[in-house]
């Protein structure tokens, strides 16, 4: 089967079975059907939207949201197919594709949302994805809990032959120090980005805004390392100041560079 951004799935018991997360949605609505899923694919770690049928009960959520908070953008009320749906934000979760049960259909094809509500859903997403990491969490389940043990699976999985994880080293230029990272491909743009703010022992700033390849990822959707290893150049900027410049300087590694490589390199 293959897995695509803004295409609909259905997700198997097994999945809820192993995670066994409060916050997670049942997997079968009314005791019958299971619930549709939208998917944003991030390497091998699939990220699941619920979508609700719902509608009444969700737009008095979304209201009380406003009248308390001025604004709702975890729960939107948008038209998929024929008809008005809740899709869920903040009730994603991180998933793998040996759980999916099967796509969902729309006359006898493989259900996606248009590509406007696509984008939209992204960017929702990334926002609240960037919400957590500056200490606000509006997701329902254990999102980090349950990434880790998605990826202890695929790890667990692989074999020499089929290699899932690649690592990557950069070169960060600071204050004309220079400072070697090793990341793996598969962690997310913003677990990097917090990576060379720790790494470098410089405090996040809301306001900082992170270029790659020129591209301000607030506004570029850039789900994975994968998409950014080759000749990537990455800065920080704050207040129109650049404080980190970034470049990436090898090709891949495996199954782990050691710490003199990394020491020969910057030489």
């Amino acid at each position: 089967m293959e897995i695509k951004t803004g295409y609909l799935y259905h997700i198997k018991d097994e999945f809820f079975d192993k995670v066994k997360d409060s916050g997670l949605m049942t997997n079968h609505e009314s005791g019958k059907t299971r619930p549709t899923y939208l998917i944003i694919k991030e390497n091998e770690i699939l990220w699941f939207i619920p979508i609700s049928s719902k509608v009444e009960k969700y737009k008095k959520i979304i209201n009380n949201k406003i009248k308390k908070y001025g604004k709702c953008n975890t729960i939107i009320i948008r038209k998929i197919f024929d008809k008005n749906s809740a899709i869920l934000i903040q009730n994603a979760f991180p998933i793998t594709e040996k759980y999916i049960d099967h796509a969902h259909l729309f006359q006898g094809k493989h259900a996606k949302v248009s590509p406007k509500l696509k984008e939209e859903i992204i960017e929702l997403f990334k926002e609240t994805l960037s919400m957590k990491e500056e200490g606000i969490n509006l997701f329902f389940a254990d999102i980090d809990k349950i990434m880790k043990a998605m990826i202890l699976e695929l790890e667990e999985s692989n074999t020499s032959s089929k290699i899932i994880n690649k690592n990557y080293i950069y070169k960060l230029y600071l204050n004309n120090n220079n400072i070697s990272i090793e990341v793996p491909s598969k962690i997310s743009t913003n677990q990097f980005i917090n990576y060379i703010y720790e790494t470098s022992k410089i405090n996040k700033n809301k306001d900082d805004r992170i270029y790659i390849n020129n591209k301000n990822i607030k506004n570029t959707f850039i789900s994975n390392l994968e998409e950014i290893n080759k000749n990537a150049t990455i800065s920080i900027q704050r207040n129109k100041e650049t404080i980190i410049n970034i470049k990436y300087i090898k090709t891949e590694t495996y199954p782990k560079v050691l710490n003199e490589n990394i020491e020969m390199i910057t030489n």
